[in-house]
């Protein structure tokens, strides 16, 4: 038996530039926040007496990383040597080309641009061996899972650790690193740690192939808990999979129906009934974005004194929930979004509706200054398609949220 924690996409030194702007105080909150998830993740390794840790990617927000960051997780890959925790990393598309030698030693294996397996034999005597790779880029387009060897017979387990994201169809430019489930499963490896995308999800019906998320959500993109797995395998028993919450800022987006209401008192009701229904963590800062479905008639002056009400009334009682954003959502722009999804339902139609599209574009100023002459090549629109193709799956599949 094994036991061992699968991360990916900590971002540490993530500046939360939007949340600055809105609420500065919060935003230093934030910064911290990041760090404490990852200490918590270390805690439960320690006292849980876990054989390793897998992060796959993305553990820093950027290629060129602050001297406190490092120092930090310096600090903690001592912790986890100490404790005789392995540590096993892979760079992502943004900590990308960062082989640092000096986290290299006998408890950290950082893995470098090519397809490695590492062998780790565990106190208990078990074999695993540990596939994997790092972004020496920014971008990846070729599908690295063709790269990876079949399951090595010799070990009791094998483990695959991949930075990227799916594709379903021929074409997977745009993607990071693209690869298919079932490129993954032929090899047969007893789990796959995968990261890139934000939110814990399963791959397979099994949860064999599963992204663990951020332990830490950013924005409102990446809204709900966030943490880790805390995987068990047993060659002669089913895969135990824990997730683990471990942010101590959850994000939250609620949606409110204005429609048929033309009285701010009565939606500033709604919404505060909205919050007493919830049940709240003490423990955690709740920040809180309010998206008011409306017609086009919707009075925006309605907007700073609804965000104002609120706040006041929610200060009063929840001291750890904070609104940061009231939001109009026309209704014309949702019916809109359906032209987008179109473009996957009907591949004779693309063409036409890019040029639908065009027109509407070409509206805008910028994109007239600079695009104008690019919108009408061919290869051009082709490729503006293909990626949007991509976005759009991406998006259907797994929510706004999760890709970065």
């Amino acid at each position: 038996m094994i036991r061992f924690i699968h991360c990916a996409d900590i971002h540490l030194g993530s500046p939360f530039t939007g949340l600055q702007q809105k609420n500065s105080t919060i935003a230093s909150q934030a910064i911290e926040a990041t760090k404490k998830a990852f200490l918590t993740l270390i805690e439960t390794a320690i006292e849980s007496h876990v054989d390793f840790i897998l992060i796959s990617g993305d553990i820093f927000d950027s290629s060129q990383q602050h001297i406190q960051e490092k120092i930090f997780l310096k600090e903690q890959f001592q912790r986890l040597a100490q404790a005789g925790i392995y540590t096993y990393l892979i760079h992502g598309n943004h900590d990308y080309g960062r082989f640092t030698e000096e986290w290299n030693n006998e408890f950290v294996k950082v893995f470098k641009k090519d397809v490695l397996t590492e062998i780790l034999t565990t106190v208990s005597g078990e074999s695993v061996a540990i596939s994997g790779f790092s972004y020496e880029t920014r971008w990846i387009t070729e599908p690295m899972a063709l790269q990876f060897p079949m399951r090595n017979p010799l070990v009791d387990y094998h483990i695959g650790m991949y930075h990227g994201q799916t594709y379903t169809t021929s074409d997977s430019s745009g993607a990071y690193a693209p690869f298919k489930v079932g490129d993954l499963e032929k090899l047969h490896y007893d789990y796959w740690a995968l990261g890139h995308i934000h939110k814990a999800m399963d791959l397979d019906s099994d949860g064999r192939i599963a992204y663990s998320g951020t332990i830490q959500g950013r924005s409102f993109k990446e809204v709900g808990e966030k943490g880790f797995y805390f995987v068990t395998l047993d060659k002669t028993l089913p895969m135990k999979k824990e997730f683990v919450s471990c942010n101590s800022i959850e994000w939250m987006a609620m949606a409110f129906d204005c429609e048929k209401i033309s009285s701010v008192e009565f939606i500033v009701a709604e919404l505060y009934h909205h919050i007493t229904k919830k049940t709240w963590n003490s423990d955690k800062t709740y920040l809180l974005k309010y998206v008011l479905e409306v017609s086009r008639g919707f009075n925006q002056a309605w907007m700073k004194l609804i965000e104002d009400i609120l706040q006041t009334e929610i200060a009063k009682n929840y001291i750890n929930l904070h609104v940061i954003e009231v939001e109009i959502e026309y209704q014309s722009f949702k019916e809109n979004n359906q032209l987008w999804i179109e473009l996957l339902e009907d591949e004779e139609s693309h063409q036409n509706r890019f040029l639908e599209i065009q027109t509407i574009a070409m509206q805008h100023s910028l994109l007239a200054k600079y695009f104008s002459k690019e919108i009408s090549c061919e290869s051009f629109q082709h490729k503006i398609i293909q990626r949007a193709k991509c976005l759009i799956e991406i998006n259907m599949e797994a929510g706004d949220e999760n890709v970065h």
